[in-house]
């Protein structure tokens, strides 16, 4: 496995959502409050306790909305949901959202603030080291993330299997 590639967690326009606020706001949305897409289902990062919504990168979110004066409020849904949410539904994203140049091209990111690698787990006594053990074997990720991209690129396509969470 190339383990020079990095996962990290970011937010989508933070950079730019000051001047959206002063200018403009996503329909059906307050102009005081920020709406941030999210996937609560990766703890400690973002995740759901006794129905709320809390995490680090929760209390992040919580914290840029403070010092731009807002609310930080938000939507909880499939991770392969979050970006297209941006079209029209959420004001920024955060929930360990990697930068791809696909990406790239169409979000603006913040500097990252984590970071992290990614790995195989199996059953004990599996015999996985490298990107070539994945010939033969069936293999599942979470649909729209990095994960995805490199087992299209080094896994055998016929053998993976998609989660949306």
């Amino acid at each position: 496995m190339n383990k020079n590639i990095y996962f990290f967690i970011t937010i989508l326009i933070l950079v730019t959502i000051y001047h959206e606020f002063k200018v403009k706001k996503t329909p059906g949305t307050s102009l005081n409050e920020i709406v941030f897409a999210t996937s609560a289902e990766y703890p400690p990062f973002e995740y759901q306790k006794n129905g709320e919504i809390v995490g680090f990168d929760i209390d992040i979110a919580h914290a840029i909305a403070q010092q731009l004066g807002k609310k930080a409020t938000f939507k909880n849904m499939t991770f392969s949901s979050i970006l297209p949410a941006l079209s029209n539904m959420a004001d920024a994203a955060i929930a360990t959202i990697s930068v791809t140049t696909n990406r790239e091209k169409n979000f603006d990111f913040s500097i990252p603030y984590y970071y992290e690698t990614m790995a195989i787990i199996s059953k004990k006594g599996n015999s996985l080291y490298d990107q070539n053990d994945l010939t033969d074997i069936i293999t599942g990720c979470q649909l729209a993330t990095s994960m995805e991209q490199w087992l299209k690129q080094h896994a055998n396509k016929k053998n993976i299997i998609f989660f949306d969470n």
